[in-house]
């Protein structure tokens, strides 16, 4: 078992940077495209000293079942008995016992404590907060958050390994844009853009590793208002406003946060871009009714009972009977994006859906749009509305002129507003 890492100057890092001090400054230098280098994680297997699987890709290249093994070092297994497994015909694929499948997810552990143990050593490291990001430490305690940054230096542009200080959104919510000429404000006060740190082959400005994880949490969410000449003219953001945390949510559906309270009828966004320009989640409203209606009891029976297929009419009656399920199946349905099973289900059963809402939202609420479920989906191309009735799942655009209807531009402390600093000089 190995784990790449690099002594640079600074400390130990398991990306490659090219750091240089200047001064008091420690700027980066591209490679590639960007400004690291990470070294994939992936596992090799032999048999009896003959090479079977890798072939330098990542979790291995024939064996199906290594693909679902994640050792996060590089992994070298040479299996020598016959309780490992048999041998295929072709020499190149080895059928795994569950007696070997085993010993791979314990091989996993280790793996993981090996990282988690270079963390630990390394801690007086300047790329901490880069090494906790690759190893997904759940808490930094109180250290600093150092990641890139971009500043001019001498009437010049440069890339810069120091601080960041809240507030902040992360350059993800520009996607495909420069942000260098953007200024955001959030009640008045300033509000920094933290960059994604690019790959080699990363070619555009949000390309890269943002510097949270996909487990943690934003301190909040909040509306993303543009002036004129700035698109998009609206989105939302994760927003982090006054500590630098990556603990994960406590959620058991996922990440939470608070809302703008204007919005507590809407049940979270979902981020097609949050830990990387790849890498996105949903982060649910923590006091949204539907949410809070969430046990952990009802998600892991769903967990269990949908594993496969999130048809509800199997199970109809446990749903229609439990609130904490009835919940738990409308946001899994969110999070995986089941839109034409929730319109199929009017055909195949006209009651459910009314009767799921009854289970929800009682009979007594009579508020149009209290009585619907709100999700914002956040993307680079078309972001928007998605709303849940037991007439149907639609789909508003951000464009659209009644959006205000429902989710109101809230109060100054919930919203940030984007200028771009080229059109206020004129």
């Amino acid at each position: 078992m190995h784990l790449p890492y690099f002594k640079l100057p600074g400390g130990a890092s398991l990306a490659f940077l090219r750091p240089s001090q200047q001064k008091h400054l420690v700027t980066l230098k591209k490679i590639g495209q960007g400004y690291c280098h990470l070294v994939e994680p992936f596992l090799t297997a032999g048999w009896k000293g003959m090479h079977i699987v890798g072939h330098g890709r990542l979790y291995g290249h024939y064996h199906r079942d290594l693909l679902h093994i994640r050792p996060s070092c590089v992994v070298e297994v040479d299996w020598n008995s016959a309780e490992a497994g048999r041998i295929g015909v072709t020499r190149d694929e080895l059928q795994l016992t569950k007696k070997a499948k085993d010993s791979l997810r314990w091989l996993e552990e280790r793996a993981t404590e090996l990282r988690r143990g270079f963390f630990k050593r390394n801690s007086k490291s300047i790329y901490t907060s880069l090494n906790a990001r690759l190893v997904n430490v759940e808490n930094m305690g109180s250290r600093l958050l150092n990641w890139i940054r971009f500043e001019n230096v001498e009437n010049k542009t440069e890339a810069i390994w120091g601080t960041l200080t809240p507030p902040f959104i992360n350059a993800l919510s520009f996607p495909y844009s420069r942000t260098d000429h953007l200024m955001i404000e959030l009640n008045c006060q300033p509000v920094s853009i933290a960059a994604s740190l690019g790959k080699p082959d990363d070619d555009e400005p949000h390309g890269g590793l943002a510097w949270c994880g996909a487990s943690v949490p934003p301190d909040k969410v909040v509306a993303r208002v543009a002036e004129r000449g700035v698109y998009p003219s609206f989105g939302v953001s994760p927003l982090w406003a006054d500590r630098v945390s990556q603990a994960s949510s406590t959620h058991v559906a996922g990440l939470a946060s608070p809302y703008p309270p204007e919005w507590e009828h809407l049940c979270g966004s979902s981020f097609e871009m949050y830990s990387g320009d790849d890498e996105g989640t949903t982060v649910w409203n923590q006091d949204n009714f539907l949410v809070r209606s969430v046990n952990a009891g009802g998600w892991q029976w769903c967990k269990q009972k949908f594993l496969e297929s999130l048809d509800p009419l199997p199970h109809k009656a446990s749903l229609l009977t439990d609130t904490g399920k009835a919940a738990s199946w409308t946001l899994m349905c969110l999070k995986r994006q089941q839109s034409e099973l929730w319109d199929g289900l009017k055909d195949r059963d006209p009651t459910f859906l009314r009767d799921l809402w009854i289970a929800l939202f009682g009979a007594k609420t009579k508020n149009r749009i209290r009585r619907a479920v709100y999700q914002w989906v956040e993307h680079s191309a078309r972001s928007r509305l998605r709303i849940l009735t037991p007439e149907g799942w639609v789909a508003k655009a951000g464009e659209a002129k009644d959006l205000r209807e429902f989710l109101p531009i809230p109060s100054p402390e919930w919203c940030v507003i984007v200028r771009d600093k080229r059109l206020s000089k004129h």
